[in-house]
C-alpha cells in the first residue's frame, strides 16, 4: 500500500473454480482460481461512437497499463 493512501489499491479474489477460455469452457474436475484486481486504475480506457448509424461497432480503447504505478 503506498503510504499516500488511505486504502489498499489491490485486491484478490480467490474461488474454488478454474476457467478456460474466460468462462465460456468449463473444464472437468477440481481447480482454483486466483484473480488480482487493480481497485483505483490510474489507466484509463474508453468506449465512443465512430458513426450515428447503430450497426457501426463502437470503438473501444482499454489503455491497461498504461501508468504502471499501483
Amino acid at each position: 500500500m503506498d503510504s499516500a493512501q488511505a486504502r489498499a489499491n489491490l485486491q484478490f479474489h480467490f474461488g474454488p473454480v478454474y476457467y478456460l477460455n474466460h468462462g465460456f469452457n468449463i473444464p472437468e474436475g477440481h481447480g482454483f482460481s486466483i484473480a488480482p484486481t487493480l481497485i483505483r486504475p490510474k489507466s484509463r480506457g474508453f468506449v465512443g461512437l465512430r458513426s450515428a448509424n447503430p450497426n457501426v461497432l463502437q470503438l473501444f480503447s482499454q489503455i491497461i497499463l498504461q501508468n504502471l504505478t499501483i
